[in-house]
């Protein structure tokens, strides 16, 4: 289950040759933005759907962030990277020689989830795993006991690199769902990338971690279980496959859940909180380090997307049994290939980090997303960046104002 990022496959090439040139290179970020002005970006989905709840999600153009969790990855001298589980012995040499370069090509938020939620952000993509220098160790000779307190076990938001941990970002989770009960956002459990030295360690940790999902709350008013607010089969029986195109936003309203926790089948156990992700929810990867080739993937895939939904009855399943009538995912973000890593690895600047390559994307993410839709027509849904809050025209404005638009507000954004 520990699965190395695209993203970093030859960063472990690059360090050692920039270590051995004498060469140091940073992740150049400045701060970013405040929200924009004018724009209540806390509680947009009450504001913009109170007389329009019958509304599916699945209609709703919804921000969100591409590895959501990486806000922790340091990218400024002495950088200092933290290795999840499953990292080879190269890609730690690497970076004790050049550590900026590892964090930089890692790195793709600077907003912790708590801030991204507060600013618009009602996708998280989230990946979990465990410290590789606190993984749990057993030579698979005996059974292993269930962790006393799973609060404590170390799990964290990581990106090969270890982020933060995992239960400060379910406290920042669980007290924006109290405070914003309207506010419906997807946790996509993406990857869990722990420890499976043997099936019971693996167990070990599969087991805490759905304790955490299902037990855990931190000790604030009106703060619950992850589980507790979720969209689970027990109050919504609505089939995993039809979330997105029957469930509304008045009905979740009503019922008071406001988490859609996504999981690849098979990975915890069979709860009513645990949303099968393949069936609920399509995530189609470009796969491009070149913004026009993202845009036309992206497009394309719209444009299959509004073929399918437009049949009679509606084609929702290809050939791979992939659902395109469910949540529906644009990733604009551009993947660093391999060629230009190994470039970097010749000739380091500061642009070899993940932030500098992507602002060739967000420069202009926004008014794309208004061209589909207003101009094209297509069935935009859920579209995820790196460094969102780096975007011109805003991104979440932009997103905020195209659901006035749908449901026929008049209100306008200030950009």
């Amino acid at each position: 289950m520990a699965n190395m990022s695209r993203h970093i496959r030859w960063a472990t090439l690059a360090v050692a040759v920039v270590a051995l040139s004498g060469c140091t290179v940073m992740a150049a970020e400045p701060a970013g933005p405040g929200p924009a002005a004018g724009v209540d970006t806390a509680d947009w989905m009450q504001t913009v759907f109170a007389d329009h709840q019958d509304v599916t999600l699945g209609q709703v153009l919804i921000p969100g962030t591409h590895d959501s969790g990486t806000s922790g990855i340091v990218v400024s001298e002495p950088c200092g990277p933290t290795f999840n589980v499953g990292v080879s012995a190269l890609t730690k040499v690497g970076a004790v020689l050049s550590p900026c370069i590892v964090t930089g090509l890692a790195r793709t938020q600077t907003q912790t989830v708590g801030q991204q939620l507060e600013g618009g952000i009602r996708y998280l993509d989230l990946r979990v795993g465990v410290p590789a220098d606190q993984a749990f160790v057993a030579d698979g000779s005996a059974s292993i006991a269930p962790a006393a307190d799973p609060a404590v076990v170390p799990f964290v938001l990581q990106h090969v690199l270890v982020s933060l941990p995992l239960r400060e970002a379910l406290d920042q989770i669980i007290e924006f769902s109290a405070r914003h009960p309207k506010e419906q956002v997807i946790l996509d459990f993406q990857h869990l990338d722990l420890p499976d030295s043997t099936p019971q360690v693996l167990q070990y940790y599969l087991d805490a971690l759905d304790r955490v999902l299902t037990a855990y709350a931190p000790a604030t008013a009106g703060a619950q279980p992850i589980c507790a607010s979720a969209w689970s089969r027990d109050v919504m029986p609505t089939p995993d496959a039809q979330l997105a195109s029957t469930v509304t936003i008045g009905q979740a309203w009503k019922l008071k859940r406001n988490l859609i926790v996504l999981v690849d089948p098979g990975q915890l156990p069979d709860r009513p909180c645990y949303r099968d992700r393949r069936a609920a929810i399509l995530s189609p990867w470009p796969d491009t380090e070149f913004a026009e080739v993202s845009a036309a993937a992206n497009q394309a895939d719209l444009q299959q997307r509004q073929q399918r939904l437009a049949a009679t009855p509606p084609q929702c399943l290809d050939d791979a049994g992939q659902n395109w009538c469910g949540f529906f995912v644009n990733q604009m973000q551009l993947t660093i290939k391999s060629s230009t890593q190994k470039q970097c690895t010749v000739a380091p600047n500061d642009t070899c980090s993940l932030f500098a390559f992507n602002m060739s994307v967000n420069a202009g993410a926004a008014r794309k997303i208004s061209d589909w839709r207003t101009v094209q027509g297509l069935p935009v849904n859920i579209v995820i960046l790196d460094y969102y809050n780096f975007s011109d025209p805003p991104f979440v404005p932009t997103m905020i104002e195209l659901n006035r638009r749908m449901v026929g507000t008049s209100a306008k954004v200030q950009q």
